[in-house]
This record gives structure tokens, sequence and C-alpha cells, in this order.
């Protein structure tokens, strides 16, 4: 529901896989971006086609700013927010 947990979460799993790492092991994290709702529904958008599925976004009210802070069709940046806490975390970027 929110970029921030799924960050939490993946820390979380992160601390474990530190834990168990060897001294001189490897981490790689490999996750794609995404980009904010636009405040309407896709399932609105695609109700002519019978093999779309799911909801991809919620209606905000037409306000322009979402739940998250993030405006509408803007990207994320998730890969850039969870090496930064991974990063404050003690982990090492090598290459991004």
């Amino acid at each position: 529901p929110d970029y921030k947990i799924y960050i939490e979460h993946i820390r979380l799993w992160a601390k474990e896989a530190w834990r168990v790492l060897k001294d001189n092991g490897v981490f790689f994290l490999n996750i794609a971006d995404s980009y904010n709702g636009s405040g309407g529904s896709h399932k609105e958008h695609h109700k002519n086609n019978n093999s779309f599925q799911g909801e991809y976004s919620v209606k905000t009210g037409g306000n322009p700013i979402s739940s998250r802070g993030i405006k509408p069709k803007c990207q994320i940046l998730i890969p850039h927010r969870v090496a930064i806490a991974l990063i404050d975390d003690g982990w090492n970027l090598r290459r991004e």
C-alpha cells in the first residue's frame, strides 16, 4: 500500500541475508521501478477487455498528490530509495 512499507520489508530480509552471508559474500538485488497511480482506475479503462483482470490503482478523490506524497504518473524511484536505505544499514553499493 505504501512504498515505505515495501522498503522496510526489503531492509528486514536484507538484514537476514547479511546475517548468513560469509564475510566475502555477495548479494545481488534486481528490482524494477514503478510509477505512482494516476488516480484513476485501470480496470474502468479496460472494461471492454475481458482478458484484463485486476485494478492497479485506486481513485484518490481528485487530489493531485497521492497518499504517498508523490504526484500521479511520477516515477517512485524504488531502486534508488532501496539502495540508500541499504547503504544506511551498512551495505556497500558497488554498482547501480
